[in-house]
């Protein structure tokens, strides 16, 4: 990568966020760092972009979309909150109901399988439901722990995918539709679980590890589109969301102004809390946290009293997402290449110190 430069404080506050992030990207010899921010005391949107859409060939810019990772989750929780508002199901009854077999062996829900305590193992994802119920059938699929119990806690991409293929099957429809229709079309974003959906293509990031190896292509990313049966798609949701730094940063500011978004009411304020509410606390990679419903929670990170956080690491993306719920402070950060090193609280390096210097000067950043 181009040598990047790192520009000597001026005094401005925009620019010290610059600064920061110039610094901690060739730390992490990172290909490209998107940030957004959405400063929660006039609603406005901040964009800092640093690198390549494709290296060497196409600049980034704010409007670049990125595989997001395990951010794909704040999603799924929405959407599962949403068709509980709806009446297509409930998050705290048995899924048995809706794959229309009583005998899963454990009392599982969407909120265990979203707060990572539904007892199931690491699986691989099956491709269809039929594949996925033979699972979910067997007992040795599950831990010995207690299902929604602290000790049964395990970070878990197979027990999300299992959750995703629940909500296809209570709504009769595919979950990217749902989302289309009742969340990322409402937030007027171009966002969705399938990469291939993306209406404006070229605005697609190639993906590279952290030694600069491809990972993925926009042409690979174009072919990811949903296919099979209701269920056959669950694979995708826990880490496809395909979005800028903008775009889930509107998402996040919904659940900071509890459910609302330019007027629309996307889901209610005691339905936010609900999603918002602890349960216990989580030790991981050096760090805790609390877990809510797929969301975690720390308090005295950035300088704030509470914030509302989630990572994402995959095909070479390192993201994080947070929001303050009392200043309605958002910020997000993506990046690609970068090294995946964490800091003491477990958090992405690269991602959680550029956050540090967003949330300490967005009072006075003006745009430039």
């Amino acid at each position: 990568m181009d040598e990047i430069v790192v520009p000597e404080p001026d005094g401005t506050a925009y620019n010290e966020v610059s600064r920061v992030i110039a610094a901690e990207a060739k730390e992490a010899n990172a290909i490209a760092v998107q940030v957004a921010a959405i400063r929660g005391s006039d609603g406005s949107i901040l964009d800092w972009t640093l690198g390549w859409s494709k290296y060497g060939a196409e600049p980034l810019t704010r409007s670049t979309k990125f595989r997001m990772a395990s951010i794909s989750k704040v999603a799924v929780a929405i959407s599962a909150a949403q068709m509980q508002e709806q009446g297509i199901l409930s998050m705290t009854r048995r899924i048995d109901r809706y794959w229309g077999d009583e005998r899963l062996p454990r009392p599982v829900s969407l909120a265990t399988l979203l707060t990572h305590t539904s007892t199931l193992n690491y699986l691989s994802i099956k491709p269809t439901k039929e594949q996925l119920l033979a699972q979910l059938l067997d007992i040795g699929s599950y831990s010995d722990n207690d299902v929604g119990t602290p000790d049964s806690w395990y970070y878990n991409n197979y027990a999300t995918a299992v959750a995703a293929a629940t909500m296809e099957l209570a709504s009769g429809r595919k979950l990217e539709d749902f989302a289309q229709e009742n969340l990322f079309g409402p937030l007027g974003v171009d966002m969705t679980f399938f990469a291939g959906n993306i209406k404006s293509p070229d605005k697609l990031a190639t993906l590279y590890e952290a030694d600069h190896g491809l990972e993925l292509t926009v042409k690979e990313a174009s072919y990811v589109l949903p296919d099979g049966d209701l269920g056959g798609n669950a694979g995708n949701y826990i880490g496809g969301l395909t979005a800028s730094s903008r775009d889930v940063a509107k998402m996040m500011y919904m659940l900071a102004n509890d459910g609302e978004f330019r007027g629309q009411q996307l889901l209610q304020p005691e339905t936010v809390e609900e999603l918002e509410k602890t349960y216990f606390t989580v030790s991981e990679y050096g760090g805790e946290f609390r877990q809510a419903t797929t969301l975690r929670c720390r308090e005295g990170a950035y300088g704030r009293d509470t914030v509302y956080y989630h990572t994402g690491n995959a095909y070479g993306v390192l993201s994080l997402a947070c929001y303050d719920p009392q200043t309605k402070d958002i910020v997000v950060v993506t990046t690609t290449g970068a090294a995946n090193i964490r800091n003491p609280d477990g958090v992405y390096r690269i991602c959680d110190n550029i956050a540090d210097a967003v949330y300490r000067n967005l009072a006075d950043v003006v745009k430039p």
